[in-house]
């Protein structure tokens, strides 16, 4: 056995989630973390992942325990989630002992998300190993965030489980926005800003028919002017509840339109926006959907005129990229970092409000909304390609700690 303190680092990264890909029920989390590890790897880095089998109510069909590799350079050890009482137990003796072991041979330890166990863990073996720590807290740092549920449990989890490592580990945010509920719960911190990347692969090439296919694929009469949608998961917090109600506003201007709403159900809100859609007569103009992923996800972004998310809080907020990425204008709230849209010209940043959502609505359709499409495509298209988001990622965690990667693995 190699001694632990001439041992060559085996990953450049050890990433630290809960879960992984492909647990996508879990949303937007699941596939910024996959293409950051993609992107790392395709840049020569060796990544490995410390994660578990959870995907909700079914576990992802994977041996526990075991090394797989989904991707050239990506080494992930699922872990077997416990379940008790309804609730998942994501971390287990057999995945902690495999964190510590990992960690010997991994030069930065890279642990997503605050409130679980894994990354005040992974904060105390870097202290351990003397190991540097990098943690994204993924919007788990927001007032809306830990307002929403268990509010002192999760005070108290900030102040006892992460303020003794606080300052000695490296934040980072993915927006401006991020960084600064980083630095009011921990001030002093260092805090990197890096945007996640998207996998511009499925939008590169959208059907030239793409709104005959949406109307084929999701029963959408030919004659329905403007259609609207929204990608996601179905959570209270965003604030689907005043899309639905400024969309009844907006039938006075277009009788024609269709709203559709497509995510898995999260803490009963898909029931309750059923009921409210119910109670304003809005079954025939409103549809909601499961959860769309693949080509599935293209024709549903790239069919519509519009998209609509009015989140009470994103830390980024993924799909308004995605929407882009497909050529839809879309409407965002102040409440995300999304606030270049207008200056971009490819969309509103609006507060999240029944009125101001209507205004943007009318505003945004009196528009052309395809040229507006256009330019919020060939932005991300310029910015937020994962493999260069990732590189950016790996340049800016070196330069921080001040450490590099040897021999024909260091970035240009």
């Amino acid at each position: 056995m190699t001694d632990e303190s001439s041992a060559h680092p085996v990953y450049d990264y050890l990433v630290v989630v809960d879960s992984f890909w492909p647990a996508k029920t879990y949303g937007g989390p699941i596939y910024s973390v996959w293409n950051m590890c993609r992107g790392l790897s395709d840049s020569g880095l060796k990544v490995g992942v410390n994660t578990t089998n959870a995907n909700k109510g079914i576990p992802l069909p994977v041996p526990a325990s075991q090394v797989s590799q989904p991707h050239p350079n990506v080494h992930v050890t699922y872990y077997q989630a416990n379940r008790s009482n309804n609730k998942i137990r994501f971390m287990s003796i057999s995945r902690l002992i495999g964190l510590w072991r990992a960690s010997i041979q991994t030069r930065v330890l890279f642990a997503q998300g605050l409130f679980n166990w894994a990354t005040p863990i992974t904060a105390l073996i870097g202290v351990l190993r003397k190991k540097p720590v990098l943690v994204s807290p993924r919007g788990a740092l927001a007032e809306e965030v830990i307002q929403q549920r268990k509010t002192l449990l999760k005070r108290l989890w900030l102040i006892i489980l992460m303020r003794p490592f606080a300052n000695s580990i490296l934040w980072l945010a993915t927006s401006a926005q991020e960084r600064q509920e980083v630095l009011h719960r921990f001030p002093g911190s260092r805090v990197l800003v890096v945007p996640n990347g998207i996998d511009l692969a499925l939008f590169r090439d959208i059907p030239e028919d793409s709104r005959h296919q949406f109307e084929q694929r999701f029963r959408v009469s030919s004659d329905t002017d403007p259609v609207i949608v929204n990608l996601g998961r179905i959570h209270p917090k965003k604030a689907l509840s005043n899309l639905v109600r400024s969309f009844s506003q907006l039938l006075k201007d277009y009788p024609k339109a269709h709203l559709l709403i497509a995510g898995p159900n999260e803490l009963g809100e898909r029931d309750r926006l059923q009921k409210l859609v119910d109670e304003l007569s809005l079954s025939n103009q409103v549809t909601l959907l499961d959860h769309l992923s693949g080509k599935d996800k293209l024709i549903f972004l790239a069919g519509a005129d519009l998209f609509i998310l009015p989140s009470k809080n994103e830390n980024f907020g993924l799909v308004y990229a995605e929407a882009l990425a497909a050529g839809t204008p879309v409407i965002a709230s102040t409440a995300t970092p999304w606030q270049h849209l207008d200056a971009i010209g490819c969309g509103r940043w609006v507060p999240s409000d029944v009125v101001s959502i209507h205004a943007a609505a009318i505003d945004l359709l009196a528009r052309d909304t395809n040229a507006a499409g256009a330019k919020g495509r060939r932005w991300v298209f310029e910015n937020l390609d994962y493999s260069y988001i990732s590189r950016q990622l790996h340049k800016s965690v070196s330069s921080a700690l001040e450490i590099s990667i040897p021999g024909n693995r260091s970035l240009p």
